[in-house]
């Protein structure tokens, strides 16, 4: 017997914080598709979503023609539901049976459009593909599955509907006094071990240092031990089993929210949760999710790091109101965008259904005409009021006489903003431009770019006679910083809102209540806005002191629009043809009728048709038993079942032994690649069909090979896209570190970049590292991405052939910048000392020379906008020289590796310090050379001073402890194992004073320099570009594989505390003088982006 479900538990003390306020009214059926009636087939989530958009007719199984017939419906439209409203769908949709047909059928008869909403997208893309075939219409939550449905269903009706809010249940009115700390409500799921690490490291943090992190179990009590929370858990668990009137207790109950994405690669799909926090003003933490951080950008807290989400967090915080004005982006954009009268409205419009035009939503605004009136302020107000984000508006200025009025529309120049000489004339005016809402105006207010908008947006939503700003910002009498007036009424219903900082809902029929706007002071009774975008008597102050009540400057993620543009324009790109294919005629060799199935033949391709009922499935087996060859036992074939909607078909393989008894079998699903292993004790086998339910569909080919998927454009979060071999990564900080840096720094300049690395993953992964997005493509993904010419401009770091490959096939490109490293272009005999052996030498001879052929083809071929970066003279030159070709002087340019003071800032370093000396280094090749650095203190140990000194060996790699090993036992030798993140390089820095740091080959030496920043001396060696960028005054520079110069230099150090000081200050001025960021990043952005095609 199952364990008894409990009711709804609720923590006592959230509950007591709930405000006694009356609700607030939410207007229902006001979209486009308001007007009609949608027959449906929904879960209860999704019903309860388009409920207040439309007259829904739930259908049942068993009474849908009765239900039909009565409700002669508009649309109909079928999601891919498990359950449907009220269990009357259990487990049925996706199978398709004769009530779903007949209610397909009928609706064809009488010309009824049919959507189809696939939100199980893209995990659940084969389960209700066949079902997806017999609508008009197909909707999906995965923007990439739109070229798949094209392909399968043969025609282009196919369109992206992402989850939204629905304002009826989710809206930002404040239900509560807010828990300072985080709520997740949700589910603990085993199966997905992912998720699982997501909640450990997030909550963690969360809960970190006394702060309240507060769960609501959905399954509490259910007594299944696979969505039990583990017992680390059970401390936060403080309610659950919520019912849906309960949910906002811990959605609105707290100032933050946890969402967990179980779907993290899509680059659109992610947790509907999100959609209904942000328009219940609550700020979100997430776990990583592509999609969520393509459309929403940082207005959602999304990332696998708790370090990095509190940085974060950290961050928003930091800023006066930060949290509020973050809450106020995010709602703002859902109301704007993601609500389920857009949704329904969209997919009404697509399945071909009539709607009438949009509502107008046109407010007008008044400039009241008074004494005194400041003229100079007036004409300010019309500057700024032509920058509100809604444009869809009218102005009206009060005035005396003509002259006045030519005047204040001379100023403003633009048509939407009208001089009217009396308040008679403003009823005609609202009545002829079809003004739907009205305001005053006051000229010494600042009214901020999107003020106009949040009220517009509220009206949307809320069934209220007014909005308006009721707590709200003012300057005080005397000037200074604005404070917060009437606390706590932001989001509450209110009476009395003043008429120069609201709305108030007209009907342009009642033309007394246009001018009796301005005989009353205050509006009717509504809803008080948040207390943001409207400062009273601020026209004058400056940007400083509005900041507040303004804008955070945040990337907002995409616009709707923006992705459906490019959902709309992807086309499946259908696999090489050469891939090798089994033989139809041998897998189905003499398969022609089997109880109701039949198979024919059609140009070379084989139709499988079935008349079993839904619900019913079918073995049908070849006969022909087929030998099996010694080689092919015990190994691992792939294979691939490429077929066509209509059936829900699997190819099965079936493993004899030398009997003719069945050993086994192995299920081939349709278009999924899967990996087969032949039993070593096998001798033979039939091939086989598994069909399900009724239907007829076509067996295009099967694939044994490494099936290759179609290529994947990515969706740009930016134009300007990135691409690199390698990026860091929170178990791995030294990848590629240095481009890491430049990214930080682009994007404090306001400039994010789209990163890309490759891969050889059957499909695209997404990741996140410190706030970079990274996306690891195949190459065919890149020429896909390339093609769409979303693209602005291309930068490259360390150019790889399979980069190249890319870039010289592709039609066009951007304009396009790379930067050479070092290890992608220089020959062997340039890395001669990471060679231990003849066959590693002979190797990389071969390497160099397919290398270099490759450099000569880039630098002969490559097009004219295509322009080079190197970090040092030398490096350029050796270039020259070794590939054997000189670009002309205007398509290559010198720019250093930028050091960021910010991050690694001088600090006067004392005598002491000089004793204090740090290795930081990889040890994944000879090239840092760590040996020489060992050797050096080796030397120095009989020193009769060596006890005084303090040496720190940090890094990682594969030859850390072989290299290190010696100094093991010296009791003034620390050896830490780790990477390091450039914070707390810093702070190793800050207790050292000099960098041991030889080297058998450097092109700048980025580590070097970040320690010369914080004022360490450095101790290396004199080759290659090193001495470009250190002299004498600031460095001490030994011979080359020379351990006795890097220990001569210690003993000089230790010998001489004055000159150490002295170089330690030169160290600190050269390197940013030549290399720091400040100016080094300008001349980069330059060179990456000066050149970008308009």
């Amino acid at each position: 017997m199952s364990p008894r479900i409990p009711a709804p538990v609720v923590p006592e003390d959230v509950a007591s914080r709930r405000r006694e306020t009356d609700p607030v009214p939410v207007r229902r059926r006001t979209g486009r598709a308001g007007k009609l009636v949608v027959a449906c087939i929904l879960d209860e989530f999704s019903f309860t979503s388009f409920e207040g958009e439309a007259d829904l007719v739930p259908l049942t199984m068993e009474y849908w023609r009765a239900e039909l017939t009565a409700a002669q419906p508009d649309l109909l439209l079928v999601e891919s539901a498990w359950r449907g409203h009220r269990q009357t769908w259990w487990n049925t949709v996706h199978r398709f049976g004769p009530e779903l047909e007949g209610i397909l059928r009928w609706c064809r008869e009488r010309g009824v459009p049919t959507a189809f909403w696939n939100k199980e997208d893209p995990v659940h893309f084969n389960t209700f593909l066949t079902t997806a075939g017999h609508f008009d219409a197909v909707f999906t939550t995965d923007l990439d599955c739109v070229p798949r449905y094209k392909r399968e269903l043969g025609h282009s009706n196919v369109h992206f509907l992402p989850f939204a809010a629905q304002p009826v249940h989710s809206n930002p009115v404040e239900a509560f006094e807010r828990v300072q700390g985080c709520a997740f409500a949700g589910a603990y799921y085993a199966r997905y071990p992912e998720r699982l690490a997501d909640l450990r490291e997030l909550s963690s943090e969360l809960s970190a240092d006394g702060r309240r992190f507060d769960i609501y179990d959905r399954n509490l009590g259910r007594g299944n031990a696979d969505y039990a929370f583990p017992e680390e858990y059970k401390r936060f668990i403080v309610g659950g089993a919520l019912t849906p009137d309960l949910l906002d207790i811990p959605y609105k109950g707290y100032t933050v929210n946890l969402n967990l994405n179980s779907v993290k690669q899509s680059q659109s799909m992610f947790a509907r949760r999100v959609f209904e926090l942000l328009a219940s003003n609550t700020l979100v933490v997430s776990n990583f999710s592509r999609g969520l951080r393509l459309m929403f950008g940082d207005l959602v807290v999304a990332t696998d790091s708790g370090t990095q989400m509190r940085r974060r967090l950290e961050q928003i915080e930091a800023h006066s109101n930060g949290n509020e004005r973050m809450r106020a982006m995010a709602l703002r954009k859902v109301l704007r965008e993601h609500t389920y009268a857009e949704r329904l409205s969209f997919v009404a419009q697509h399945a071909g259904v009539t709607l009438p035009p949009a509502e107008v939503e046109r407010p007008l605004l008044i400039v009241p005409h008074a004494p005194g009136r400041d003229e100079e302020a007036v004409r300010g107000l019309l500057a700024s009021w032509t920058r509100q984000s809604w444009i869809d508006w009218v102005l009206a200025v009060l005035v005396e006489d003509d002259a006045d009025a030519a005047a204040v529309e001379a100023a403003a120049d633009d048509d939407r903003v009208v001089a009217v000489q009396s308040a008679d004339g403003l009823a005609a005016l609202a009545r002829s431009r079809g003004c739907t809402a009205l305001g005053t105006l006051e000229p010494q207010d600042w009214y901020g770019p999107h003020y106009l908008e949040d009220l517009v947006l509220t009206l949307r939503w809320a069934d209220v006679d007014a909005v308006g700003h009721r707590e709200h910002y003012a300057v005080p009498e005397g000037g200074g910083a604005p404070v917060r007036r009437e606390p706590r009424t932001a989001w509450t219903p209110c009476d009395g809102l003043p008429l120069h900082r609201s709305l108030v809902r007209l009907d342009p029929a009642a033309e007394a209540a246009v001018s009796g706007v301005l005989t009353e002071a205050t509006a009717p009774a509504g809803l008080a806005v948040s207390a943001l975008e409207y400062c009273a008597g601020g026209a004058h102050a400056p940007a400083a002191l509005l900041e507040p009540v303004s804008a955070l400057p945040l990337d907002q993620g995409l616009g709707l629009d923006e992705i459906r543009r490019h959902a709309d324009a992807l086309v499946f790109e259908e696999s090489s043809d050469d891939l090798p294919v089994l033989d139809l005629d041998m897998l189905f060799e003499g398969m022609t009728t089997f109880d109701a199935l039949t198979m024919t033949w059609e140009d070379g391709e084989a139709r499988l048709t079935s008349r079993m009922e839904a619900g019913r499935h079918q073995y049908w087996i070849n006969p022909h038993v087929r030998p099996l060859d010694a080689e092919l036992l015990g190994r691992t074939e792939p294979l691939y079942l490429d077929v066509g909607v209509g059936l829900d078909v699997m190819l099965v393989a079936y493993w004899l032994d030398s009997a003719g008894g069945r050993i086994g079998h192995a299920m081939i699903p349709a278009r999924q690649f899967v990996e087969v292993t032949i039993p070593d004790d096998a001798v033979a086998m039939r091939w086989g069909l598994r069909v399900s339910g009724s239907g007829s569909a076509v067996i295009h080919r099967v694939v044994n090979g490494p099936f290759v998927a179609p290529p994947v454009p990515l969706l740009v979060r930016s134009p300007d896209v990135l691409v690199t071999n390698i990026y860091p990564s929170y178990g791995n900080l030294y990848r590629n570190g240095f481009v890491h840096s430049r990214l930080r720094r682009y994007l404090e300049a306001g400039r994010r970049l789209e990163t890309v690395t490759l891969g050889t993953a059957h499909q695209p992964e997404f990741r996140e590292f410190e706030d970079v997005d990274v996306a690891v493509l195949r190459p065919a993904d890149l020429s896909a991405t390339l093609a769409t010419g979303e693209a602005r401009s291309l930068t490259v770091h360390c150019l790889l052939p399979e980069t190249w490959d890319v870039l010289k096939t592709a039609p066009s490109l951007p304009p396009t910048t790379v930067w050479i490293h070092g290890f992608e272009i220089q020959p062997w005999w340039r890395r001669r000392f990471n060679y231990t052996s003849e066959e590693e030498l002979e190797a990389a001879k071969d390497l160099s020379e397919t290398r270099l052929t490759m450099w000569r083809e880039i630098f002969e071929s490559s097009p004219e906008d295509m322009h080079f970066v190197f970090v040092s003279q030398w490096f350029a030159e050796t270039v020259f020289e070794d590939v054997g070709v000189r670009l002309p002087d205007h398509r290559w340019s010198i720019i250093h590796n930028p050091i960021d003071a910010d991050v690694f800032p001088y600090r006067e370093k004392t005598a002491q310090h000089r004793l204090r000396v740090l290795s930081i280094r990889p040890y994944h090749s000879r090239v840092y050379a760590n040996d020489l650095s060992v050797a050096a203190v080796l030397e120095l140990k009989d020193e009769p001073w060596f006890d005084e000194m303090e040496f720190t060996f940090l890094g990682d790699g594969p030859l850390f402890e072989e290299t290190l090993a010696p100094l093991r036992g010296l009791p003034n030798v620390s050896i830490r194992r780790g990477f390091l993140t450039h914070e707390q390089i810093a702070r190793e820095h800050a207790v050292h004073g000099v960098l041991l740091v030889p080297t058998r080959s450097d092109t700048q030496g980025v580590s070097r320099d970040e320690a010369m920043s914080s004022g360490l001396v450095p101790v290396t060696s004199a080759v290659a570009a090193v001495p470009e960028f250190v002299d004498e005054e600031c460095t001490f520079l030994a011979p080359p594989e020379d351990h006795h110069g890097l220990a001569d230099a210690l003993r000089a150090l230790h010998r001489d505390p004055e000159r150490y000081l002295g170089m330690s200050r030169a160290a600190a001025e050269r390197v940013r003088a030549q290399s720091g960021a400040d100016h080094v990043v300008a001349e980069e952005m330059a060179a990456s982006f000066g050149r970008t095609a308009s």
